[in-house]
């Protein structure tokens, strides 16, 4: 957010002088990307204001969580997003930590995939075995190439995010990506064996 305020104040800025000096479609160029900025920034307080509420509203129900957090997503980004479940009966198994972290990554996911993929559409699958939960967030964006991501960058840094929640409740975390031609998937994979029935 500080980011990106600071590009708005430089903006302002640059419009004003631009005013003073009568070059009026260069200020009305500076004020169409200011508003782009702006509407942009709106749409990140929201989607973090909700990420916030959805926190303290978590471990109730891990799947109706997902539900309710990727319809407001949505709603607020226009990014459809579908929810797949390969079990008929989900039950509460995992303990309130593993569900807050797994519900972490799943908005990081999604705010990749809004902000950097260009993508249309998102699908999360959930897969429930006696001994794993297997989640995925599939995008059909235009793909993270990896290798060339520097530490610098926000989906490195978001992937680096990912994998340190999905170390601390013992689970594994992936990332398939094929530039310009698949999308990204992050797959989650939680051993259930190390909780307690």
């Amino acid at each position: 957010f500080a980011q990106l305020l600071g590009y708005i104040s430089t903006k302002v800025i640059a419009t004003r002088l631009f005013l003073q000096k009568d070059k009026i479609d260069t200020a009305k160029t500076q004020l169409a990307q200011l508003e782009e900025a702006t509407q942009k920034m709106f749409v990140d307080v929201r989607e973090a204001i909700l990420g916030l509420k959805m926190s303290t509203d978590c471990c109730i129900d891990f799947l109706a969580q997902v539900r309710e957090y990727t319809k407001e997503f949505s709603r607020l980004s226009n990014l459809p997003v579908s929810i797949e479940v390969d079990s008929s009966s989900i039950n509460s198994i995992l303990p309130g930590e593993v569900e807050l972290q797994l519900l972490r990554i799943v908005q990081e996911a999604l705010t990749n995939a809004r902000k950097h993929a260009e993508a249309t559409s998102v699908t999360i699958h959930l897969n429930y075995t006696d001994e794993t939960l297997t989640l995925s967030v599939h995008d059909n964006g235009i793909g993270i190439n990896i290798r060339q991501s520097s530490s610098a960058t926000r989906p490195k840094f978001g992937m680096d995010i990912m994998k340190e929640r999905a170390v601390s409740i013992g689970a594994t975390l992936s990332i398939k990506t094929r530039p310009e031609v698949d999308g990204t998937t992050v797959i989650v994979t939680v051993p259930l064996g190390a909780f307690p029935e």
